[in-house]
């Protein structure tokens, strides 16, 4: 029988005494020959970049990012990576610096919204209106992951205006990231959001729409909202069965291992 895949665990929480020593050698090749794999990499290059201030760290973690992605550099290990620097962000203080290159780089919604999170949940003062200026100017891979982590915040009024230019695609990422228990102010954007886009009657708005009252199951009758939000004739088509796909396929499969030189997992 196939053995199931071994779960990795951190090196700061495996070895935090040789992930210490690792981020405090100045030796960039050292360090990533040292590195166990493309979590590893990940996660204390980016920490190394922010900690030490290391403009050489910044420019190799977007380097190998950049090189990483465009070969196959698997989006679990993208995902694992950004949670265990979440994880460690939570024990330790983490510079704003850091979560900008996986921000900058990363297309993937749940990157950027484990990314947009974390840094929010930070005692940075700068975080919010960092993330806002970044949505703004349109420097980030996947807005909508970082708008739905500043939605999950409590950040509404200055998402009213920013709203207005996300794409059809960001919308799902935005509905994607929504979740039971928001507050009533959040809510009450929603609403208001929906009514501002009824008009459009595009398959954007039906697919948050969607999404919405899939939330709100317990809460309201779905037909009546649907019916007042959208013109009769309309399908609302939740997103997790948009174009053929099952329930609970909302992820993007990873992709195949980043072939050549470099960390293998």
């Amino acid at each position: 029988m196939p053995r199931p895949p071994i779960a990795w665990q951190p090196l700061f929480l495996a070895e935090p005494e040789g992930f210490a020593r690792l981020l405090a050698e100045p030796s960039l090749d050292r360090r990533l020959r040292s590195w166990r794999g493309y979590e590893d990499m990940l996660l204390g290059e980016g920490l190394r970049a922010g900690l030490h201030d290391d403009r050489a760290a910044r420019t190799s973690l977007e380097e190998l990012y950049a090189f990483g992605l465009a070969n196959g550099l698997p989006l679990r290990s993208r995902r694992e990576a950004v949670q265990a620097l979440r994880a460690y962000a939570a024990r330790h203080s983490v510079p704003g610096g850091t979560w900008e290159p996986f921000l900058r780089l990363d297309p993937d919604w749940q990157v950027a919204l484990t990314v947009a999170s974390a840094w929010l949940e930070s005692e940075d003062a700068r975080a919010v209106p960092d993330l806002l200026k970044a949505l703004e100017e349109e420097r980030l891979a996947n807005r909508g992951g970082v708008f739905g982590a500043l939605l999950r915040h409590g950040v509404t009024v200055p998402l009213r205006r920013l709203r207005e230019v996300l794409e059809a695609r960001e919308l799902e990422d935005v509905a994607a990231c929504c979740s039971r228990g928001m507050s009533t102010e959040v809510n009450g954007f929603l609403a208001d959001w929906m009514e501002t886009l009824a008009a459009a009657e595009n398959g954007a708005l039906r697919d948050i729409l969607g999404r919405c009252l899939e939330l709100r199951a317990g809460e309201a009758d779905p037909r009546r909202v649907a019916e007042h939000f959208l013109p009769r004739s309309a399908e609302v088509i939740p997103i997790h069965r948009r174009r053929g796909r099952p329930a609970g396929s909302r992820n993007a499969q990873a992709t195949p291992p980043m072939p050549g030189k470099g960390p293998q997992q």
